[in-house]
């Protein structure tokens, strides 16, 4: 959802709070300086990171896509393969 403006419901009084770089005049909303993203719209299953663990500690590659903008590890919550994911970082039903 990086890069979509706000409502205007939304305070703005958050923004450029902690990591956010959002910039309004320059149409930047929802991210890190590094283009880490505040949230992820997934059309597909998606096992979550353990409470309040950095997704990029559960999802190995998913750093990579984010600073690239989506161009690459577009796989990033889906592959298994080894050096994507850490699987003692990922919630578990028990």
């Amino acid at each position: 959802m990086t890069g979509l403006p706000p409502t205007n419901l939304a305070s703005q009084s958050y923004f450029g709070q902690g990591a956010d770089a959002t910039n309004p005049a320059l149409g930047r909303y929802y991210q890190t300086s590094n283009n880490l993203p505040w949230m992820v719209n997934l059309t597909r299953t998606f096992e979550y990171p353990i409470e309040r663990n950095d997704i990029s500690k559960a999802y190995l590659k998913f750093g990579n896509w984010a600073e690239t903008a989506g161009s690459q590890y577009t796989d990033w919550y889906q592959n298994k393969a080894a050096g994507y994911r850490n699987e003692h970082a990922i919630y578990k039903k028990k």
